[in-house]
């Protein structure tokens, strides 16, 4: 979404998106590396959860 449309969107001020963009610049990677964190760990979760209602391992050839 373009800065345009997100402004729209949530009705806020173009001024408004560039501040939080120069406030969150700083900590970019940061945040990146939270967001990737975030996802990893729900596949792991749900590949426990998977495992825990299956309640076995077989090999692949036997999933269905």
């Amino acid at each position: 979404m373009g800065v345009n449309a997100a402004c729209r969107t949530f009705g806020i001020s173009k001024n408004t998106v560039l501040d939080w963009e120069r406030r969150f610049s700083s900590i970019k990677q940061t945040l990146l590396l939270y967001a990737l964190l975030q996802i990893y760990l729900k596949l792991i979760i749900e590949g426990d959860e998977l495992y825990t209602k299956v309640g076995k391992n077989v090999p692949p050839d036997e999933s269905l």
